[in-house]
């Protein structure tokens, strides 16, 4: 990629990372992996009462990521990076009512700040609420959408009509609701889509490529529903893809059975998408119980495989008891695959399982969280150091995992991102003509896909945003560099780099660097 074509990719993120002729590499290296290790937690109180919503982003601008969190009838607060993964600092975000949740993060207006959305509820009717960043720490306007549906669970976001700007899903017990972004302030329905059949209810909702074109489709997951002394199990199941025409609107609709009712009687009540196999297809990895009262069984973590034939339930790995409540797809032990971590609200602790190829997860003993009754999970590298961190939230306030795997990486060096000036991107540790591509992107949230071109382990950026900023081979001194300038007009103000390199020494072929969160200054 020539070097006016990565200042242009920066300056307009929208491509899609595209790799080619780095060989293939062996998927998962199991005794031989890094043992994944979380620190003691660090647990911030002091909240009026229970913490049930989290996000990761960096809205002071300092190139280190900050924690939002809602509070059970006190609003949204923010808690303050002090750029050593510390958050003894926290101020309150603006909200129209006292229980937002549901939180999603993203450049909502396409002016380069991070903006905020959330479900807004109050009695028995509901609003989507959105608040655009205008400068630091959030302090913008709000504006607010009625919801029709007198139940809304979760809210999405992503491009759903390929305009560059993103939309939200919204659903409830009435079906899903698709809005369209038009712009600031202008939000408007595009369709609503609800199970032909009564008798099964909605349980999890998710975005992904599902089919690989380009766009954004919607994976629902519909159970029939027994319920039985209180608590309840699926008798059936069914997975809808609502499959994008590349417009917003829906194309096609495919189903595909699911194992709740068959293999597991457990209901599903969150989902994780991802590239669980490295195939380059999108996987599922649901969490399920049996619902309220369910304190005396085990909740399951259950694998569904996207194949040709279809979605294929791979195995199911039960752990502690109580209502499932939250689970996370990210590469913790740095080796090129999605590993798994997920909490239930009666174990305080974090259930982590690594990822060791051919869909074998080694189980860890729970990571202590030092909260009660965790509600949500969020994975983000909060410390700075080019690792997945995790942070919880329960009922006494939110609790900092940091993550200190003695992962064997690649260390991207580089300088100062600032509009108008030239930056050096640099990784050390090579052997001469080891080849290196050099990747950056607004932030590391997102699905994951494997990269064919990779041998199929994935990066740690957002693929809906990533390009490739430029290419270079080892030098002598085992060293490859790329300069890159970075351009005036670009609407970053955070950017995640990262390089991944093929190596012609012993050990793995592809390897991939710690990943960096800088600022982009003016």
């Amino acid at each position: 990629m020539s070097r006016a074509s990565a200042v242009s990719a920066l300056a307009y993120p929208v491509a899609t990372i595209c790799v080619f002729g780095l060989g293939t590499p062996v998927m998962g290296q199991g005794d031989n992996e890094p043992k994944i290790k979380f620190d003691w937690p660090v647990v911030y109180r002091d909240f009026e009462s229970g913490v049930y919503d989290l996000g990761a982003v960096d809205l002071s601008y300092d190139g280190h990521l900050d924690i939002t969190a809602s509070v059970s009838y006190a609003g949204k607060w923010l808690l303050l990076n002090d750029g050593a993964g510390h958050f003894a600092s926290r101020m309150f975000i603006p909200t129209v009512c006292s229980s937002p949740y549901n939180a999603q993060i993203a450049d909502i207006d396409s002016d380069g700040d991070p903006d905020m959305a959330w479900i807004c509820t109050n009695y028995s009717s509901h609003s989507l609420d959105v608040l655009y960043s205008s400068g630091p720490y959030g302090d913008g306007r709000v504006y607010s959408m009625f919801l029709p549906s007198s139940t809304s669970y979760e809210l999405l976001i992503g491009d759903m009509d390929g305009d560059h700007d993103f939309d939200f899903c919204v659903w409830g017990y009435e079906g899903l609701q698709q809005i369209e972004n038009v712009q600031p302030g202008d939000f408007r329905e595009a369709y609503t889509y609800a199970y032909p059949d009564d008798d099964y209810r909605e349980r999890t909702v998710c975005l992904g490529d599902f089919d690989d074109d380009g766009d954004l489709d919607t994976a629902l997951t519909y159970c029939e529903i027994q319920t039985n002394y209180g608590s309840y199990e699926a008798k059936d199941s069914v997975l809808v893809i609502l499959v994008n025409d590349g417009h917003g609107g829906v194309e096609q609709i495919l189903e595909s059975p699911l194992p709740f009712g068959d293999e597991t009687r457990r209901v599903p009540q969150r989902v994780a998408v991802g590239d669980l196999d490295g195939d380059s297809d999108l996987d599922l990895a649901y969490i399920a119980d049996y619902g309220w009262y369910s304190k005396d069984y085990e909740a399951q973590i259950v694998l569904v495989s996207q194949e040709r034939a279809g979605f294929v339930w791979k195995g199911s790995m039960t752990f502690g008891s109580d209502e499932a409540q939250g689970i996370s797809l990210a590469d913790l032990d740095a080796d090129g695959d999605l590993d798994i971590a997920a909490i239930v609200e009666g174990v305080r602790g974090l259930s982590v399982y690594q990822n060791t190829g051919s869909w074998v997860f080694q189980e860890y003993v729970p990571f202590p969280v030092g909260l009660d009754s965790p509600a949500s999970l969020v994975i983000a590298d909060v410390s700075g150091d080019g690792l997945h961190d995790v942070v919880v939230s329960g009922t006494s306030g939110v609790s900092v995992l940091e993550n200190i795997t003695a992962a064997p990486m690649l260390v991207l060096k580089q300088t100062p991102l600032v509009k108008g000036q030239m930056s050096t991107f640099r990784v050390p540790g090579l052997q001469q003509g080891d080849a290196v591509w050099f990747v950056a992107s607004t932030s590391t949230s997102g699905y994951s896909r494997g990269i064919p071109a990779l041998g199929g382990i994935v990066l740690d950026l957002d693929p809906s945003t990533s390009v490739v900023l430029g290419h270079a081979v080892a030098d002598h001194r085992g060293i490859a560099q790329i300069k890159v300038r970075i351009p005036t007009q670009s609407p970053w103000k955070t950017v995640v780099t990262q390089a991944v390199a093929r190596r012609s020494g012993p050990g793995p072929q592809i390897v991939k660097s710690r990943f960096n969160i800088a600022a982009v200054g003016d």
